[in-house]
Parts: C-alpha cells; structure tokens; sequence
C-alpha cells in the first residue's frame, strides 16, 4: 500500500456507485492482485519505480576462491547477476588460445560454476563471461594463475623503495 503522501498524478479511488467509478465510466485506475495497473478492462503493465523483470546483463561481484592455484586444481567461480536470469558463456583462454568452453543457464541472481585446471604449471589463464538476458549481453573478465610454486611468480608483490641505480643497472631489473 503506498503512503497517502504520495501523487501519482492519477485519481485516488474513491467510492464507488453501483455501476463502478462516479463521473469516469469505470476508468480509474486501480491496482490488481499482481501489482499491474488496470483501467477499466484493459491491464497495463506500469509498476511505479521499477520493472517486473530486469533485463540487465550486468554481473556483479565476479570472483573466484582463491588467487593461486595448483595445476589439475579445481576453480570455484561465483557471479551475482542484475537480472536473475539469463545464460553465461563461459570461455577458458591460454595466450590466446581457446582451452575450454561452457554454458551455463541459471534463474536466480547468484550464481556458481567449476572448471577443473589442465595439468599445465606456471601459466595463467584468461577467462571471458558473456552474460545474455534477452536481447543484451555483457562481457567480463577474470584471470587464474597456476602454479606449484607461488615464489616463481609472485603476484602479491610491489617496490616501494626505489634505489640510485645506474642505467646499467636498471636494464638488469
């Protein structure tokens, strides 16, 4: 029930007469059991501030469980989706090359998937999510490191000193 303080630049219902709305000839609108407006017979679909369905390809929170794997690892994906619904494309890249694809249909907003790592040490993965809800699709990216070794490629890293050094030196770093 919306608060009386609210204009909705259409006629409060007031009482009626025998033969429905006094003055209008049934035309007020009303509200039915499902939320959607109703003039007279005909039932228009208008919500006030938002959609029935969103069809918004936006996912949000995109992410996976952990930051480094292991090779043969099994990678733990988790979505939330605008929409609540749609489907996913899912693509596993290796230096452009394509590895993997997948599917995935889903009705709800959160969603999770699994990709299980080749045998592959020492590389990273790229991974592009087309989401589709309807007629829009978005793109997003994720990428996943492999390795057996998290001190070959450490990626937790950065410089926060930096030295004199000559321009010898700096062409070695």
């Amino acid at each position: 029930m919306l608060p009386a303080d609210i204009n909705l630049g259409i006629p409060a219902r007031g009482p009626q007469g025998p033969q429905g709305p006094q003055g209008n000839n049934g035309l007020t609108p009303q509200i039915d059991s499902n939320g959607h407006w109703k003039i007279g017979n005909t039932i228009t679909q208008y919500s006030v501030g938002m959609k029935d369905q969103d069809d918004s390809a936006t996912l949000l929170d995109l992410n996976t469980d952990k930051a480094v794997y292991y090779p043969y690892e099994k990678v733990i994906f988790h979505a939330t989706s605008v929409s609540g619904h749609g489907h996913l494309v899912v693509k596993y890249y290796h230096l452009n090359n394509l590895v993997a694809t997948k599917e995935i249909y889903y009705g709800t907003s959160e969603i999770s998937w699994s990709w299980f790592l080749p045998s592959d040490d020492n590389i990273g993965y790229a991974v592009v999510i087309e989401n589709h809800v309807g007629n829009n699709v978005s793109t997003n990216t994720i990428a996943i490191n492999v390795s057996n070794d998290i001190y070959n490629f450490p990626i937790m890293g950065f410089l926060s000193k930096y030295d004199n050094d000559s321009s010898v030196e700096r062409k070695i770093i």
